[in-house]
């Protein structure tokens, strides 16, 4: 019996085998906190703030195969930062709260994935993202101020899979926004399909 010759499609589709079969869809959420520092200049006063953050949020991607992704990531702020300052006066000091609040986070990813294992991938991530951050006072007739921005960020994290659909993730993100520059860490938990 004489064996079929191997074709040029044959090894095409043996070599593609594994890509087909790990393209998923995969969902999670967790919780960031993310770290600035921000300026404020205002007539003669000058301050800056040292601000932590807290998110909850998540991200939705799909696995092109086991080394490239695309995701999408969206965090919504559920803690602020407020910074008490005495400002003093003619008269009298005046302790000034700056309650800042990062709104959210929204944006979407290309990403490269290295498997370390049956259990285990590092992954390294580029996107680009916008967000808002909000700052008010205690003083009375004094609004509060939001600003939006844009920025490209980079990041790197590991998933570690607890079953064969479950799996624990974290990751650290840098945010390069025109004024300033925001560093977030996130644990969370998710789901392939």
């Amino acid at each position: 019996m004489q064996l079929p010759k191997p074709t040029l499609l044959g090894a095409l589709a043996f070599l593609a085998a594994p890509f087909a079969t790990a393209q998923t869809i995969y969902v999670d959420g967790g919780y960031a906190s993310a770290s600035t520092d921000f300026d404020i200049e205002i007539e003669d006063f000058e301050e800056s703030f040292d601000l932590t953050f807290g998110l909850v949020g998540g991200h939705i991607g799909y696995d092109f195969n086991p080394y490239f992704s695309i995701e999408g990531e969206a965090l919504i702020g559920v803690q602020d930062d407020t910074h008490t300052v005495t400002i003093e006066d003619v008269e009298d000091d005046v302790d000034v709260d700056f309650i800042f609040d990062l709104n959210h986070l929204v944006g979407a990813y290309a990403r490269g994935n290295l498997p370390l294992g049956d259990q285990f991938r590092a992954f390294a991530r580029a996107g680009y993202v916008t967000g808002e951050i909000e700052l008010s006072t205690n003083l009375e007739g004094v609004e509060s101020e939001s600003d939006s921005g844009e920025a490209f960020a980079l990041g790197v994290g590991g998933e570690f899979n607890l079953t064969e659909q479950i799996y624990a993730r974290g990751d650290y993100t840098r945010y390069e926004f025109d004024d300033a520059s925001l560093d977030a860490f996130m644990a969370s938990v998710g789901f392939r399909f």
